[in-house]
């Protein structure tokens, strides 16, 4: 055990640090974090996967148990280059099909418990079938995928930014290799640093988030627009009233709860294709992404309702997609709705 713990304690000290950094966004409706979660789960699940191993040594008695562990950590790896790349590739129209190459994954590594097409055991050797190539192969096409929507998304980033999420995705791809030849563990702290790298590259400025409500900012919201605009299928303008009025009667930070509590209002009201921001004052943004317009209107209603919950009044105004109207020009029929106070 202690052997064990001065191998990994660099990789446990990091995953402890890193999970403590993503509690403090627990509040956020920011899906990359979702993303950076699974790998962190991933990277606890590969660590004691190796424990397990080390545990249960080279003994021909336990050779359930070394199969277990096997495959528990074969199935996990793409898992965990999946993560790490849907942290870059969120947006992709293709994402809800992403999963399937770690899904076949691990149900052709459960074959490992009745064929010796992945892995079997015979006294201490361990003789590896053709199926156990497949993680790292998957591994590996994750990774590749990775490099390309640092490509397609960020290449219009500092060029010192890409420069780094391309280096970080090849150690990655290195540690895997490293794997696959020399029978090592460099995946983990692989892994894990990356993840790090990945959320200091594109988080620690926090220029996508809004910092008083958690919501997404007013430059995420030029991005985004432009990024789903062959999705976005409604636009709405949401706006607290009074807010001038509260904070000249109970000062600024009396006005900044309750914009923070509109927000939270809208996070619990919104489905996951829809993304909020905050884009000046008491003005907010909606995107609706290949949703009907009853699924608008409901989530508007929603809204409203809660916030009438917190003794507070929003407006609201939508525009649907009709005729290839940019998202600029939906979110201006959106508040002009607002402006006659003609709530949806």
């Amino acid at each position: 055990m202690l052997v064990f713990l001065k191998q990994h304690f660099l990789t446990l000290f990091l995953v402890f640090g890193f999970s403590v950094k993503l509690a403090l966004y627990r509040n956020s409706k920011d899906i990359q974090l979702g993303y950076l979660w699974m790998t962190v789960f991933c990277t606890l699940v590969l660590i004691a996967q190796n424990m397990l191993r080390a545990t249960f040594g080279s003994s021909p008695e336990l050779s359930f148990w070394r199969t277990l562990a096997a495959m528990l950590g074969l199935a996990v790896r793409p898992v965990a280059a999946l993560g790490i790349m849907m942290v870059v590739g969120w947006r992709s129209p293709i994402r809800k099909y992403l999963p399937i190459p770690a899904v076949v994954n691990a149900l052709a590594m459960c074959t490992a418990f009745f064929t010796s097409w992945v892995i079997r055991f015979e006294g201490s050797r361990e003789i590896r079938g053709p199926l156990w190539y497949l993680p790292f192969a998957v591994a590996a096409l994750y990774a590749a995928l990775t490099l390309w929507f640092i490509y397609r998304y960020y290449r219009r980033s500092h060029v010192l930014k890409r420069i780094a999420l391309y280096v970080s995705t090849l150690c990655c791809m290195a540690a895997v290799a490293l794997d696959v030849t020399l029978h090592s563990n460099h995946f983990n702290a692989a892994l894990i640093t990356a993840a790090i790298f990945f959320f200091m590259l594109l988080r620690s400025q926090d220029n996508m988030l809004d910092a008083l409500t958690g919501l997404r900012s007013r430059r995420a919201w030029f991005d985004d627009a432009e990024t789903f605009s062959s999705r976005v299928s409604a636009v709405a303008a949401v706006e607290l009233t009074g807010l001038k009025q509260i904070n000249e009667a109970d000062g600024i930070p009396a006005g900044d709860r309750a914009l923070a509590t509109v927000a939270r209002c809208i996070r619990s009201s919104t489905a996951k294709e829809t993304y909020g921001y905050r884009v000046g004052g008491g003005k907010f943004a909606l995107l609706f992404l290949s949703q009907p317009e009853e699924a608008v209107s409901v989530q508007l209603n929603r809204i409203r309702s809660r916030a009438e919950q917190y003794g507070f009044r929003v407006l609201t105004g939508s525009a649907v997609l009709a005729g290839g109207e940019s998202v600029d020009e939906l979110y201006g029929l959106a508040c002009r709705k607002i402006s006659k106070e003609d709530p949806v």
